[in-house]
């Protein structure tokens, strides 16, 4: 399980995030930003079922994963955003942060 505790204070601020497996706490880390605006308000981001709109109509769900994940790795890639996009977004991070 992930909790995840939002600073609040507009979109896209950060938290505090607490990762529990077994119902023990095992990582904890900071998060100086979140996602902002780039969810739709009717999608969900889960891990090990889907219980929003689904990828594929090949399946209902919620769609449970029952098998054993050994490794999870995440990769964060390049930024490739054009000009115009990382104008947008700096306009849209000066209106949402608050200061300290």
């Amino acid at each position: 399980m992930f909790d995840f505790k939002y600073d609040g204070g507009g979109a896209g601020m950060g938290g505090t995030g607490n990762l529990i497996v077994d119902g023990k706490p095992v990582a904890r880390g900071r998060f100086a930003r979140t996602i902002g605006y780039r969810m739709s308000l009717d999608e969900t981001l889960d891990v090990g079922e889907d219980t929003g709109t689904p990828v594929s109509e090949d399946y209902h769900v919620p769609f449970k994963f029952t098998g054993q994940l050994e490794r999870v790795v995440i990769e964060l890639g390049t930024e490739s955003l054009t000009e115009e996009q990382k104008k947008k977004l700096a306009e849209i991070r000066s209106q949402s942060f608050v200061a300290d």
